[in-house]
C-alpha cells in the first residue's frame, strides 16, 4: 500500500513538474503582443499548480529539483501563516506610537529637516510619484535570462502594479501584484512590498537601483525567476520603519492599521504619547518629560540607539520593536560587533563594528555617530561637511594629500580614509551580470596610496 501511494505521489509531481514547465523551445512573443496578453482578461497558471510547485520545492528530494531553475515561480500559500516567532508582550500603561506629525507640534525645525533626511523616506505608501522607476512603455519591462521570464511595471487607476510573464507555448500567463509599500530611500534604491488577502507582506521580485536608473532583480533573487512568496519578517521591518504591530506566532502577518513608516523621531526617542500629552498639558515645562534623548546617555547606548539598524540583521533575541533607547541593545538584539569586513551585514555594512576598529573612536572617549551625523539633517554625500568635522581633531598641514592639494584634499579627507566599497551581501542579478550597491566604509585609517607621510592626530594606519 506504502509503495502504491508513494509510486502515485511520484506520478504526481512528474506531471505537475511537465505541465508547469515554462522553458518551451517557442520563440517570446513581442513586448505589444505581451502587454497585450496582460490588457485582456488574463490567463494564468492553475493556483494549485503553483501550490504545488512550491510543496515540491520544498519538500523534494532529488537536488535538480529542489534547485531553483530557470522559470521557476511560486506565489504564497494560502491559508493560515504558522510559523513561529517570538510571541509580542506589551506591559500595561507603556506609552504608544504617536508619530511624527505629532512631534512637529513643538519641534517644528527638527521635523522639517528629517523629513528631508534617508531616515524619513526609507519605507513609505507606494504612489506614483514616489516610486523611481519608469513606467513609460519599453522602460518598463524587465527581461530575465530566459526569453520566456519578464517582468512588466504598470501605472493602473488603482495603483501601480508588477506583473510576471510566462510565455509557454503560444500562450503568455500573467502574475500581477500591486506595490503597496516602499522600503529604501532611493539614495541607492528601493525595493517593494505587496499585502496579500491574509494581511501579510512579501517582497516583489523586481526592484529599483540607482546607478543604472533602471529596474532590477531584488536583492537576493535569481534571475530568470519569478518568487512573489519572501516573507517580509518583523526584523526586516525594524530596521525600515518606525513600528508594526506583528501577529503573534506568525512570521509575516500584520495589522494593515497600525504601523507608523519611515524610522521616525520615535525610533531614537521612544514612544511619545505620554511625552506629548504631558506636554500639551503643560505648555509652560522646559525640561522634557517621558522621553529619551540619546544624547544625554552614556556612549554605548547612545551608539545602540544607531547600532539596531546599522550594524547588520543580527539575531532577535525579544520581541519585535521591544527595544528602546537607553536599554541595552545586547538583550535585544544579538549583533556581530566583530567588524571583520566592510562588507559584512545588510545594506548597512556593520557601521558601528567598523567604526569601533578606528583609533579615531578607541582614543576618542566622547565620539559617538553623532559626532559626524546630524540625524535631523539631510546631509547625505556631503563630503565637504564631514571633512569639516575631521578637521576639528585633525590638523590638515600633518596630512601629506592636504599639503600636495590643500583645495581639494581638504574639503574631501572622507573618500581617502572612509573609501566607498560594493556591498557583497547585497548582491542583484541581471541578465549581464552581478550588481551592488557602494556603500561607504566606516573604518577610518590611513589606507596604502594615500599619503607618503604620517597623518596628525589619531588615525589608524
Amino acid at each position: 500500500m506504502k509503495r502504491w501511494v508513494l509510486a502515485l505521489g511520484l506520478s504526481i509531481v512528474a506531471a505537475s513538474v511537465a505541465a508547469f514547465s515554462i522553458l518551451s523551445r517557442q520563440p517570446p512573443k513581442s513586448l505589444q503582443q505581451q502587454q497585450q496578453a496582460v490588457a485582456l482578461p488574463a490567463k494564468r497558471l492553475s493556483e494549485d499548480l503553483y501550490y504545488m510547485q512550491q510543496r515540491l520545492w520544498r519538500f523534494h528530494s532529488d537536488p535538480q529539483i529542489n534547485s531553483r531553475k530557470l522559470g521557476w515561480v511560486q506565489l504564497p500559500e494560502s491559508g493560515a501563516d504558522n510559523s513561529k516567532t517570538l510571541p509580542q508582550e506589551r506591559s500595561l500603561g507603556e506609552a504608544a506610537y504617536v508619530g511624527p506629525a505629532a512631534c512637529a507640534e513643538c519641534h517644528q525645525e527638527n521635523y522639517e529637516g528629517y523629513i528631508e533626511t534617508a531616515h524619513y523616506s526609507t519605507s513609505r505608501p507606494a504612489e506614483r510619484e514616489s516610486i523611481l522607476g519608469s513606467f513609460e512603455d519599453r522602460k518598463n519591462l524587465m527581461k530575465t535570462t530566459d526569453d520566456r521570464l519578464s517582468f512588466l511595471m504598470e501605472a493602473r487607476g488603482d495603483g501601480c502594479y508588477q506583473t510576471a510573464l510566462v510565455q509557454r507555448g503560444e500562450q503568455v500567463y500573467a502574475h500581477s501584484e500591486r506595490i503597496d509599500l516602499i522600503t529604501g530611500s532611493g539614495n541607492h534604491g528601493q525595493s517593494y512590498l505587496y499585502w496579500d488577502e491574509d494581511d501579510r507582506l512579501y517582497e516583489l521580485p523586481v526592484s529599483y537601483f540607482k546607478s543604472s536608473a533602471s529596474w532590477i532583480n531584488s536583492p537576493g533573487y535569481k534571475d530568470g525567476t519569478a518568487d512573489f512568496a519572501r516573507p517580509i519578517r518583523p526584523r526586516c521591518l525594524e530596521c525600515h520603519s518606525t513600528f508594526f504591530e506583528n501577529i503573534p506566532s506568525t512570521r509575516n502577518k500584520y495589522v494593515r492599521d497600525n504601523f507608523i513608516l519611515g524610522v521616525s523621531c520615535e525610533k531614537c526617542h521612544g514612544p511619545g504619547s505620554e511625552h506629548a500629552a504631558h506636554h500639551r498639558q503643560n505648555l509652560a515645562a522646559s525640561e522634557a518629560q517621558f522621553i529619551v534623548h540619546p544624547g544625554n546617555l552614556e556612549r554605548d547606548r547612545m551608539n545602540e540607539v544607531c547600532a539596531q539598524c546599522h550594524s547588520g540583521a543580527g539575531k532577535p533575541l525579544k520581541e519585535p520593536f521591544s527595544y528602546r533607547p537607553g536599554k541595552h541593545l545586547e538583550e535585544y538584539i544579538e549583533l556581530d560587533h566583530a567588524g571583520t569586513g566592510a562588507r559584512q551585514g545588510v545594506h548597512t555594512a556593520n557601521q558601528l563594528a567598523r567604526l569601533t576598529k578606528s583609533r579615531c573612536y578607541s582614543e576618542s572617549p566622547d565620539m559617538a555617530c553623532v559626532t559626524c551625523h546630524d540625524p535631523h539633517q539631510n546631509e547625505h554625500g556631503r563630503v565637504d561637511l564631514f571633512s569639516q568635522r575631521c578637521q576639528k581633531c585633525h590638523e590638515a598641514a600633518q596630512c601629506a594629500e592636504c599639503v600636495k592639494d590643500p583645495v581639494h584634499a581638504v574639503q574631501n579627507c572622507i573618500d581617502c580614509h572612509m573609501p566607498t566599497e560594493a556591498v557583497q551581501s547585497i548582491e542583484m542579478e541581471t541578465r549581464g551580470g552581478i550588481e551592488s550597491p557602494q556603500m561607504r566604509d566606516h573604518f577610518i585609517r590611513i589606507l596604502p596610496g594615500s599619503g607618503d607621510s604620517p597623518h596628525g592626530g589619531n588615525l589608524q594606519k
